[in-house]
């Protein structure tokens, strides 16, 4: 069964893991970059947001949303130094991405899985899905705003 999972399955795993790991040490960083995981992670979700129920939208937006708020609120407490003219910052090290990411990342392994063994069961996650994606953007994104805000005011 394992060896059935596509190459690149495997590379996303090991670039969550070096990247978290990165992460996890005090750093500088551009900050466009920051907004790569984030929108990516919105735009593969966009094409299917299109063909969602109602339901789906609103658990995606609401997760979000609230996401948002939580991810805004623990930039708000971490200690980072902005410099406006290079658009960087120095950020603390987290695991926080890392973990996030890693829990998204057996979610839609999971997902696969079901899809591949038991298609009906993997439909019966799909809200599970849509709050899954919504809340790791919105973490993201959350934080990613929080950051423009102090670099700017």
């Amino acid at each position: 069964m394992i060896t059935q999972i596509p190459w690149w399955v495997w590379a996303l795993l090991v670039l969550i893991i070096v990247r978290g790991i990165k992460a996890s040490k005090a750093r500088i960083v551009y900050l466009p970059t920051l907004f790569i995981i984030p929108s990516i992670m919105f735009c593969a979700k966009l094409s299917v947001l299109l063909q969602a129920t109602p339901q789906e939208k609103c658990i995606y937006v609401v997760a979000l949303l609230c996401a948002g708020l939580l991810g805004n609120a623990v930039a708000e407490k971490e200690t980072i130094k902005a410099c406006k003219q290079t658009l960087t910052l120095a950020l603390p090290g987290s695991y926080q991405v890392m973990s996030l990411l890693l829990t998204f990342f057996c979610i839609k392994f999971y997902q696969g899985f079901l899809q591949s063994t038991d298609p009906e069961k993997a439909f019966a996650l799909t809200p599970y899905i849509f709050a899954a994606s919504g809340t790791v953007t919105g973490f993201l994104f959350g934080k990613l705003a929080n950051y423009i805000k102090r670099l700017y005011l």
